[in-house]
């Protein structure tokens, strides 16, 4: 089998040399679910099978089923065989602590059958440190299997990680607190976190019904403040695919209670949805679509100064660059910060979309010349403040969002 890497405009995101040779090796590896079978004889890949959910008494692993290979064994190869590419191929659900290989090495983790799901008694699962690359194909991340809430994130990268046609669903972080004179509830999570040394890629990968909560009741003064989001990126992501954010929410509620004095307080604030790029990262999204990311904040106090501030978005683009390519959007807002650099080309918004937090997206007028658009197509302006599209002329067809060639 045979896989392609789509390098992005280099000069527009310059990626670091180390990371683009690191993809290129997981994508030497192999595309498509496979069987150690197919990368046999290869001596710059050592490839096993895991075949048991949880470490065996003795756990040995090889390329043919052994009855005793578990994926953390499986990970722990990686260390011994830095030389050379490791491939995982699952042939079981698996039940892990954490994942964490090594720096300088290459792996890769395949579902045999297409989808296999790997669970754990508490995030984080998957560690991923900077030097080290790993690409997960058709893996579920469900929270199903979860001993309590998640704290921090479920895969935190900061080498190059590539999540092909993976799913994670029902993650919630929740916090709650009480007392008599104040009370403090306070959650900060993502599902994926990406520093800023990482390099990050989803490839038709989907995050659903995800949450953070923050409660507090019942003191003088109450205080809750919740943030969660899909993903979180302080580097370079790139999102592409039918990649959806669907159901990531983040609710805050402070609620004080009467205790017979003058004074008292409440304050409430929810921030989340789909993605959030921080700290000057660089994000691009081509063909994802974002839904039902909301976040919800409510205040109540008999006494005092109540305040309530819920900010839910598709994107929220604090500091850095957003390049929205064909992104869809339904009934989201999508937040930008005064100075960030945004683009969305030929992006799909309802009318119950909103730009908001004082960024604009660029349009015909000020596009950039890296996505401007090309010969035989006419700029337009979108009517919602959603970027801009390109319209091909007769005889001609789109080639992307911003080039066309001659139609057949």
């Amino acid at each position: 089998s045979k896989a392609t890497v789509s390098v992005l405009n280099w000069n527009a995101h310059p990626m670091p040399r180390q990371h683009l040779l690191m993809l290129l090796a997981l994508a030497a590896v192999g595309a498509g679910a496979v069987t150690c079978r197919d990368v046999a004889g290869n001596s710059t890949t050592r490839c096993v099978t895991v075949d048991v959910p949880a470490p065996a008494a003795q756990p040995v692993c090889d390329a043919e089923p052994t009855g005793a290979c578990d994926l953390a064994t499986a990970f722990a190869l990686a260390n011994a065989t830095a030389d050379r590419a490791v491939t995982i191929v699952l042939a079981t659900d698996s039940r892990v602590a954490l994942l964490a290989p090594p720096r300088n090495t290459t792996v890769r983790v395949v579902a045999d059958n297409g989808r296999r799901a790997v669970t754990g008694a508490a995030p984080p699962l998957l560690s991923v440190p900077s030097g080290a690359a790993v690409r997960l194909s058709g893996v579920a991340f469900p929270a199903g299997g979860a001993a309590g809430p998640m704290y921090g994130s479920v895969v935190s990268n900061a080498g190059v990680l590539e999540l092909e046609r993976c799913v994670f669903s029902g993650w919630a972080s929740a916090a709650s607190g009480t007392g008599a004179m104040t009370s403090y509830a306070s959650v900060s999570a993502a599902v994926v976190s990406n520093a800023a040394t990482g390099v990050l890629r989803l490839d038709g990968t989907a995050f659903s019904d995800c949450s953070g909560t923050a409660n507090s009741w019942t003191a003088m003064y109450t205080n809750a403040d919740a943030s969660f989001v899909a993903v979180q990126n302080r580097g370079a992501a790139y999102m592409n695919g039918a990649c959806a954010f669907n159901g990531i929410t983040a609710s805050a509620l402070a609620a004080s209670g009467d205790h017979g004095t003058p004074i008292g307080g409440a304050s409430a604030f929810a921030s989340g949805g789909g993605v959030a790029n921080l700290d000057g990262g660089v994000v691009r999204v081509t063909g994802c679509t974002f839904a039902n990311n909301t976040a919800t904040a409510s205040a109540s106090s008999p006494r005092g100064a109540v305040t309530a501030t819920a900010s839910g978005y598709a994107v929220n683009n604090a500091n850095g660059t957003a390049v929205l390519d064909g992104a869809v959007f339904a009934a989201q807002n999508v937040t930008l910060g005064n100075g960030t650099r945004n683009v969305c080309v030929g992006c799909t918004a309802d009318s119950e979309s909103r730009v908001v937090g004082g960024g604009a997206f660029a349009t015909c007028a000020d596009a950039p010349g890296a996505y401007a658009c090309q010969a035989h197509a006419s700029c337009r302006d979108a009517p919602n403040g959603f970027g801009y599209r390109c319209v091909c002329g007769a005889g001609y067809v789109a080639a992307n969002a911003t080039a066309c060639v001659a139609s057949v």
